[in-house]
């Protein structure tokens, strides 16, 4: 299906200075001024935290520019008691014009910053007040000189630290892997000392110029890599936890598709169905979903790939992530009269485009200014939200499809333990309930990643559920009880 909406209906897409009303796609008043921060640095990440707060990268220019972390309340307000005013600033040594690419925070409140400068590859952590780690790497950095772009970072489960983007190397740039262990130091059981590099290019004969963007995880521990290969195609590529490409994975570990373009986001469905979004060679927004196996899924879209056209210059997708429903929400960019907007689409489970959302599906908002370099970022808030950073502005829109409510009295009976945990999840039920009880588990993006089990149980006592599988970071536990639902943060080490 090649969505394509001509330039004049954007006439009809509202373009968003506040909050009209509450619906899917509007902005959100209650958070920073009318739904959005402002801010004088650039920004290119941004990760939610257990109690709501957010974390946001990026860098600040003077006459170079020095990498920012920024922490906001909840209400889009900076957390004074984070850094300095709320903010952390920080000049890596020999690098100075420095881009932010991605954020983690690790289930002990530290975060793991991520970005380039000056040609080479840089990862950082924080203290949870902001201030440097300087246990991590050396005196808190870890700087990767073979890298010329870092895009991308995810934490695996065991703690292992995974970065991935571009390397030049003789003549040709080759997706490259960089993985290390959680004091900073190069995991030596990854590739070759730590690294892979793969070229995607000289297979099909050309002049390698391969960059990956972004990365996800498997529930398996499994690698997906997504980017642009020679003949400015798309790619995607998946790996094994040790970094060999899987070659059971589309042909010889690519996966099956050959059309011009980049993908800048990949993210993995609860189903195991893969899901990558980006720019298509028509200058179009592209989503393409994928089975398992790496071969197009013929039931989305057109054969498995989505176009959609919002004008008639550049449009690209940044980002994408799964709802709790199915339905798949985009972050991206288009480009009229010379000027870059912030556009959010939504669709439904077959590629459509979900016409309850914002404006016929679409939401554009106007952060000008924004150029053509900007880095995006997004993620799904589990209370009814979607945040955006793009540039120096933090976005908050409404979105009721993934969410956290108030605790009915009716659950009150429920216990989470352990809470961090490494292996096992545990649910004790203090009291007899009079009707049996749902349990789904979502990751921070909003995607089930597991439904653990369904009306097991309803009588007094303890159940446990092995999570060793699923990576580190921040999840939600779903309890459903005769209508009635309950949420539990729960931190996966």
């Amino acid at each position: 299906m090649h969505a394509r909406l001509l330039p004049l209906l954007l006439l009809g897409i509202t373009f968003l200075g506040g909050s009209l009303r509450a619906q899917d796609g509007t902005l959100d008043s209650t958070f920073g001024s009318g739904g959005i921060y402002t801010s004088t640095d650039t920004y290119g990440a941004v990760k939610i935290d257990r109690d709501g707060s957010l974390f946001v990268g990026g860098y600040f220019s003077t006459f170079a520019s020095d990498f920012s972390l920024t922490k906001l309340k909840p209400e889009g307000i900076p957390d004074s008691t984070f850094g300095t005013h709320g903010r952390a600033v920080t000049r890596v040594p020999q690098s100075h014009w420095n881009v932010a690419r991605d954020l983690a925070i690790l289930p002990d409140g530290k975060i793991l910053f991520a970005g380039d400068g000056d040609a080479m590859g840089v990862v950082m952590k924080f203290e949870a007040d902001g201030s440097l780690d300087t246990t991590f790497g050396d005196t808190g950095f870890v700087i990767n000189r073979n890298m010329s772009l870092l895009n991308a970072m995810v934490v695996h489960y065991d703690d292992k630290i995974l970065v991935g983007g571009q390397s030049f190397i003789v003549a040709s740039t080759y997706f490259t892997l960089a993985q290390y262990n959680l004091d900073g130091t190069p995991d030596l059981s990854f590739g070759n000392g730590g690294v892979v590099n793969t070229d995607l290019s000289s297979a099909r004969g050309q002049a390698g110029n391969d960059n990956l963007k972004a990365l996800a995880l498997q529930a398996d521990g499994k690698i997906l890599a997504c980017g642009q290969k020679a003949g400015d195609s798309l790619a995607l590529v998946r790996y094994l936890r040790n970094g060999d490409v899987d070659s059971t994975f589309g042909i010889n570990g690519v996966a099956d598709i050959e059309q011009e373009g980049i993908f800048n986001s990949v993210t993995v469905q609860y189903d195991g169905k893969i899901i990558a979004a980006g720019r298509s060679g028509a200058n179009d927004i592209i989503v393409v979903r994928f089975d398992p196996s790496g071969s197009l899924d013929t039931d989305f879209g057109q054969a498995g790939v989505v176009e959609t056209s919002l004008t008639l210059d550049r449009d690209e997708a940044h980002e994408v992530a799964v709802q709790s429903d199915k339905k798949i929400v985009v972050c991206g960019r288009v480009q009229m009269n010379l000027e870059y907007h912030l556009a959010l689409i939504r669709y439904d489970i077959y590629g459509q485009v979900d016409s309850t959302f914002g404006t016929n599906g679409i939401t554009i908002t106007d952060l000008t200014p924004m150029g053509m370099g900007a880095e995006y970022s997004m993620i799904l808030q589990p209370e009814r939200r979607i945040v955006v950073s793009a540039n120096g502005k933090v976005a908050r829109y409404r979105n009721s499809l993934v969410s956290w409510i108030s605790y009915p009295a009716s659950l009150e009976p429920v216990t989470i333990y352990p809470n961090p945990t490494s292996r096992w999840l545990n649910v004790v039920l203090t009291e007899d309930l009079s009707d049996q009880v749902t349990l789904d588990l979502y990751n921070q993006n909003g995607a089930l990643v597991r439904p653990m089990e369904n009306g097991f149980w309803s009588a007094k006592g303890s159940y446990s559920f092995a999570i060793d599988d699923l990576p580190s970071g921040m999840y939600t536990l779903k309890l459903t009880q005769n209508g009635e639902q309950r949420y539990f943060k729960v931190v996966k080490r």
